[in-house]
């Protein structure tokens, strides 16, 4: 599978992660412990606790080749609008955009928005002069930070320190606009 333009710098090899962080660099063992962490803080039930921790750990294994496959089929179609223009305009190089969506499936997009929901639903709440409480909106990180990837080189920890940061900025963005 080709890499997407834009995005070249970036290791979207979930087996680099695997390489870093050993055991716990598996997809589906940081889907289980992050949804067991989710889970606790919720006071669900064992069983819950543990039937989340296995829901959050097949997402981590199927949005990455779901994901995998859109890039799959739609890499053909840009390769060739691409050589289209390049036809039509000589001498021009041109790129050809595609969604941020279609990186959903990169396994620090995936970490680093599960670990933040949490993350700014407390801080949400101790953060002095908040009155805002980002529930509708936590569904769409995941959508936010395949535009942050480029720019942290696909590093978790970069990654997650922007997260914090912007949806500090959002909250209270919000509040203030409130």
């Amino acid at each position: 599978m080709d890499r997407i333009p834009g995005l070249n710098r970036i290791d979207i090899d979930a087996d680099k992660m695997k390489e870093k962080f050993g055991v716990l660099g598996d997809p589906i063992v940081l889907g289980v412990i992050v949804g067991i962490i989710i889970g606790a803080l919720a006071k669900y039930s064992v069983a819950k606790i543990l039937q989340l921790g296995v829901i959050l750990a097949a997402v981590m294994v199927l949005i990455p080749r779901i994901t995998g496959l859109f890039i799959e089929g739609l890499s053909p179609i840009a390769k060739r609008t691409q050589e289209i223009v390049k036809q039509k305009f000589r001498g021009k190089e041109f790129n050809i955009g595609m969604t941020p969506a279609l990186v959903i499936g990169h396994p620090v997009t995936l970490v680093t928005s599960l670990l933040l929901i949490p993350i700014i639903l407390f801080l949400s709440v101790i953060i002095p002069g908040n009155q805002f409480l980002p529930l509708a909106s936590l569904s769409g990180l995941i959508y936010i930070f395949p535009l942050v990837l480029p720019y942290t080189k696909g590093n978790v920890l970069k990654s997650l320190l922007v997260g914090i940061v912007s949806l500090i900025f959002g909250v209270l963005s919000a509040t203030a606009l409130a």
